[in-house]
């Protein structure tokens, strides 16, 4: 019993409403299936976990039925009632590019944005609710990149098999979990890949603006220094193209001396490294680039940090992340087939979670080394150029 919710857009074209489209958008449903993901349940089950009405749960049953997405599996007894058991289907609740071609332009941003809110706030609660700094084997990622596009095609076919690899290790889990007592958790799996919108990075006092102060800040080097919005941007920025301090200063539309002080912190903490040194004025001036590391958190690298300073760190990432992915949204990103973006929501085991883990980190050292494979191809030609974002985010939570 798996649900999995996989949602790429292809540019809009007239035409009826794909009704299985619409089904797999909708907020109601989306909870429906992702319940039925968990177990086989009936209606009235399923009414009384939501919080609606059974009436309305049963109605929304018949049209995911009917739809393909959803199947009876026979009966049961509540109450004296026979009522019917449904499980989710799973090839059927997959949304491939060229199936949201029938609806329109505003119905493709909405069901975009609700996906995107409803990842935001899954993530947060379960910032807050401490699976990120108690659970071994969560990921959270956000990664700005430069890319030609030889690059960029194969970073989208990148990101679209780690969707496929969760959906795997999960039909692996259920074969496994049918036939032991093992504990089974709930994971909740999230692929972003889209065009950062220009100009990227977002200047500083608007991204300053929205980030609240983290508790407890870490000391530990990587984690401080991705917890400062200041260096956020100028690891963004460092990650596209070298600057020198002044031109970084510009880009971001921040002090020139706090920029030049968080640079020479960050070449102290490896976090960037001199790419040449060129004269400027009759002086020498350092031109820096990030070192290429993928900005990801990940609990066995054994970082001795509380429990405050993760769930800080993890807070800013996830909104920075999720905002990014807004703005690449709005600028209409998300209005070709060149975007990933995916939220799975499946039982599995211990051994699946690991592997879909495991099989996160290998796709974001790759693009690590696509990074510095499109920057060689690109020195001194940047009309290829395309800047992507790509997120990926691991957890386990119980539905809410």
């Amino acid at each position: 019993m798996t649900t999995v919710q996989v949602e790429k857009h292809s540019r809009p074209r007239p035409g009826p409403q794909n009704s299985r489209v619409a089904l797999l958008v909708d907020e109601l449903d989306r909870g429906i299936r992702d319940h039925l993901g968990i177990e086989a349940a009936s209606a009235a089950d399923i009414a009384s976990r939501l919080g609606v009405p059974a009436a309305t749960v049963r109605r929304r049953l018949r049209r995911l039925v009917a739809s393909g997405i959803v199947d009876r599996q026979g009966k049961t007894r509540r109450r004296g009632v026979s009522e019917f058991l449904y499980a989710m289907r799973f090839d059927r609740g997959l949304l491939r590019y060229g199936e949201l071609g029938d609806i329109s332009e505003r119905q493709h941003e909405e069901a975009a944005s609700g996906l995107l809110r409803q990842m935001f706030r899954e993530t947060i609660e379960a910032v807050e609710a401490g699976s990120f700094s108690a659970l071994d084997g969560f990921r959270l990622s956000r990664f700005p990149v430069p890319l030609d596009q030889i690059g960029w095609d194969e970073a989208r076919v990148l990101h679209e098999s780690v969707a496929y690899a969760i959906i795997d290790a999960g039909d692996r889990a259920a074969a496994r979990l049918e036939d032991c007592d093992e504990r089974a958790v709930v994971a909740h799996a999230y692929v972003l890949f889209a065009e950062a919108p220009e100009p990227w990075p977002i200047p500083f006092p608007e991204a300053a603006a929205s980030l609240q102060p983290a508790r407890g800040r870490s000391r530990h080097n990587r984690i401080r220094a991705l917890a400062n919005p200041l260096r956020v941007k100028l690891l963004d920025a460092l990650s596209l193209h070298p600057a020198s301090a002044g031109e970084l200063a510009e880009r971001i539309k921040a002090p020139n001396e706090a920029v030049r002080y968080e640079l020479r912190r960050m070449r102290e903490e490896g976090a960037i490294r001199v790419h040449s040194r060129r004269k400027r004025r009759g002086t020498e001036e350092l031109v820096y680039l990030g070192d290429g590391q993928v900005p990801i958190l990940r609990p066995e690298e054994g970082l001795d940090d509380s429990e405050s300073a993760v769930e800080g760190y993890c807070r800013d990432v996830a909104i920075e992340l999720f905002r990014g992915t807004v703005a690449a949204l709005r600028s209409g990103s998300f209005a070709s087939e060149d975007h990933a973006l995916v939220r799975v929501v499946r039982q599995v085991d211990a051994q699946a979670f690991k592997e879909i883990a495991k099989r996160m980190t290998e796709a974001l050292e790759r693009l690590s080394d696509l990074r510095e494979e499109c920057l060689e191809r690109l020195e001194g030609c940047d009309e290829n150029r395309r800047t992507a974002l790509s997120g990926m985010v691991l957890f386990e939570r119980e539905l809410s």
